[in-house]
């Protein structure tokens, strides 16, 4: 599952937790002040990665195989 703008976080929380450990959540922000403020809301949520990525570029990110640009 994708969340191409994690904003507050508010709604990827959510939706990782709604999917659960063997789900995947990919959570995109370009704003990486955000991403910084959204870190401790998934520190118990090992399915969410959050990436500093614009949502436009989701398919690019969709088929990275590496971490570059990954927070966590």
């Amino acid at each position: 599952m994708v969340d191409g703008t994690l904003g507050s976080g508010g709604h990827a929380v959510e939706l990782a937790r709604a999917i659960g450990p063997t789900g995947r959540l990919i959570a995109l922000d370009r704003d990486p002040q955000s991403l910084l403020r959204c870190e401790p809301l998934f520190k118990d949520l090992p399915q969410a990665t959050l990436r500093l990525s614009n949502f436009a570029d989701v398919n690019s990110q969709l088929g990275r195989g590496g971490p570059g640009g990954e927070v966590r």
